[in-house]
């Protein structure tokens, strides 16, 4: 017979499995919460930086995001944006769709903007009037420099994860 090796199933080890399949699905929800936690205040960072210099006002729209993690069931999300108003108006929606024609922009808050930027604002307020404003996408920007921050956490719980099946 010829040099070999026998593996043999063993109930032992079956059960071994089994006990750290379980204890990887524990493992693995728990990791996940933790993990977006984590990354929320790694990605207001990056939605924060959209806006600078070009779209920076008051500072008041990178100031107001936010991150926040629920869970539902079996379900944990991470959701992380802007929250400040222009009155009634969401301010991120705003800049990252733009508006159609305001005919009733107000004058005092376009003023103020262009005055920032040293523009002059008669001629804005006239502007977005007519024509509204320019739509200036953040969020797909920001989502795409999260991209490798988001890989390394799920690469880091995935590492966990196999630890523990694995003990």
């Amino acid at each position: 017979m010829p040099v070999s090796m026998l593996i043999k199933e063993s109930p032992i080890v079956l059960d071994q499995i089994v006990l750290n399949l379980n204890k990887a699905s524990a493992v693995t929800k728990e990791g996940i919460k933790t993990t977006l936690q984590k990354l929320g205040p790694e990605i207001v960072k990056v939605i924060q930086a959209q806006f600078w210099p070009d779209h920076y006002y008051t500072g008041g729209l990178a100031k107001s995001v936010f991150y926040s993690t629920t869970e539902m069931g079996n379900l944990t999300t991470l959701e992380v944006g802007p929250t400040l108003k222009r009155g009634r108006w969401d301010a991120g929606k705003l800049l990252e769709g733009g508006t159609g024609p305001n005919p009733r922009a107000p004058f005092r808050p376009i003023a103020a903007w262009a005055v920032s930027k040293g523009l002059p604002p008669g001629p804005i307020w006239q502007k977005i009037r007519r024509e509204g404003t320019e739509a200036h996408p953040f969020i797909g920007a920001a989502y795409n420099e999260s991209l490798p921050i988001i890989e390394q956490a799920v690469n880091e719980l995935g590492d966990v994860v196999v630890a523990s099946i694995v003990e």
